[in-house]
């Protein structure tokens, strides 16, 4: 699999695609689903799905748990650092 990185310049439009695929993941019936690795792999196909992503993430399902968080973890970074105001600007 080719390197996934997060792209460096993330528009609004972006994040909004992100939430509306992220929820949409991990709602079922009106309730969230549970789990951290449902979490993680939300949080990827989320991302591919709202372009936020460069390569192919391919099936998220074969991914290593590992590997899965650590994407995961970078994307919410990257999510955070995007919303974040910065007191000092």
């Amino acid at each position: 699999m080719a390197e996934i990185t997060i792209i460096s310049d993330l528009k609004q439009r972006h994040l909004e695609a992100w939430e509306a695929a992220y929820f949409e993941l991990i709602t079922h019936d009106g309730k969230t689903k549970p789990g951290k690795n449902t979490d993680n792999g939300a949080v990827i196909r989320a991302a591919a799905k709202a372009g936020m992503l460069t390569g192919d993430v391919g099936d998220v399902g074969d991914m290593t748990p590992k590997a899965a968080a650590k994407l995961a973890g970078a994307i919410n970074a990257a999510y955070l650092e995007a919303v974040t105001i910065d007191p000092n600007s």
